[in-house]
Order: structure tokens, then sequence, then C-alpha cells
């Protein structure tokens, strides 16, 4: 009986914690968000894009990373930019349709935002853009399963901070 029990709770303790997103608050960047990973220090990137873009910080996590087909990967990267949020949207908008990808305008906690869904490296891909305080915000999510759930409950999770 003992056997049992210990193995419905290891059962039930790690499918919730596979599903439970983890608050994860950035104060310096002024926005928290959830994902179902901890997001850290993607220093690879940083590191690659040092000389093409102006990146502030980037971070990155893997969820279900045993098993390829539900695995997610989340990306957020920021990016010092003192174009404004007007030129910024509009410019990231036409880049888009230069790209053949279409795009859809949302409203993210009061700041107005682009979100588009694309292919990279063979996996479904949707991502989020915006702009605030000099600042430049990409979220992404890349997985080949439940893609566009995983994708509201990242973006439902969103908050400014300030």
């Amino acid at each position: 009986m003992k056997k049992i029990f210990l193995l419905t709770v290891l059962i039930y303790g790690y499918s919730f914690s596979q599903s439970t997103a983890k608050v994860q608050k950035f104060p310096n960047l002024d926005f928290q968000i959830a994902t179902p990973c901890n997001l850290y220090e993607d220093a690879t990137f940083k590191k690659l894009a040092k000389n093409t873009a102006n990146v502030k910080e980037a971070f990155i996590c893997a969820s279900e990373v045993n098993n390829a087909s539900k695995a997610s990967i989340y990306n957020i990267i920021v990016y010092n930019d003192e174009v404004g949020a007007k030129t910024f949207i509009t410019s990231y908008a036409i880049n888009l349709k230069k790209a053949g990808i279409s795009y859809n305008t949302l409203v993210l906690d009061g700041i107005p935002a682009l979100e588009y869904t694309f292919i990279q490296n063979g996996i479904p891909a949707k991502a989020m853009v915006f702009y605030r305080y000099g600042k430049s915000y990409l979220f992404q999510i890349s997985s080949r399963s439940l893609l566009d759930e995983k994708f509201s409950k990242l973006k439902n999770s969103f908050k400014k901070l300030n």
C-alpha cells in the first residue's frame, strides 16, 4: 500500500511540476513572466550577437527536454533601442511583411505589440515583440506540440512591474 501511495505521489508531483508555470521577476527590465522552466542568462546568444546587435539581456530555458515531441524552448531577448515605440513597431511590421510572415497587433498590459508565427530550424515558433522605455523586447517559444496553448499562457502571464 505504501508503494502505491508513494508512486501516486511521485507521478502526481512530476505531472504537477511539468505543468506549473514559475513566475519570474526581472525588476531591472520592468516585467515578470511565467514559464514552466527556470529562465537563465543566454550567454552564448549574447556573445554571438555582441558585434551585430545591442543586446541588453538574453534568457533561455527548455521544458520537457526528455521528450522531443513535447519539448519547448523559451527565449526572451531585450535590446537597447532608442528608435521610439511607433518607429520600432512600424519597422518590425514592415520587416515581417517583407519576409512573408503575417502578424497580429495586440496590446500587452497596455503596451502595443506584434505577435507572429514562423518556422525556425524546422520547428514551429511563435513570438511577440514590443518597445518600452528605450528597449525592444522579444518573447519567443519554439515547440512541436501545443504551441498556441503554450504561447497563450506565456503572453497572458506577462505583467509590467512599474
